[in-house]
């Protein structure tokens, strides 16, 4: 369950960097935004599957670093 929601605060905060004012980072910002709802989303169902999890963010934080 903590995974859950774990997964829907990644949204939640995905969600706010997409909503963010425009200015010249808000390109890659919004990017990170989008990758980590992708990423709480597949979360979010691998966790109902009864699946880790935590590959997805594990993979979530390595393309965040990355951008």
């Amino acid at each position: 369950m903590k995974n859950i929601l774990w997964d829907i605060l990644m949204i939640a905060i995905g969600v706010v960097l997409i909503m963010f004012p425009g200015t010249a980072i808000d390109i890659s910002i919004k990017v990170i935004g989008v990758i980590l709802i992708v990423a709480g989303a597949a979360g979010v169902v691998l966790g109902i599957k009864g699946q880790g999890a935590y590959q997805v963010y594990t993979m979530g934080g390595a393309v965040v670093s990355v951008a």
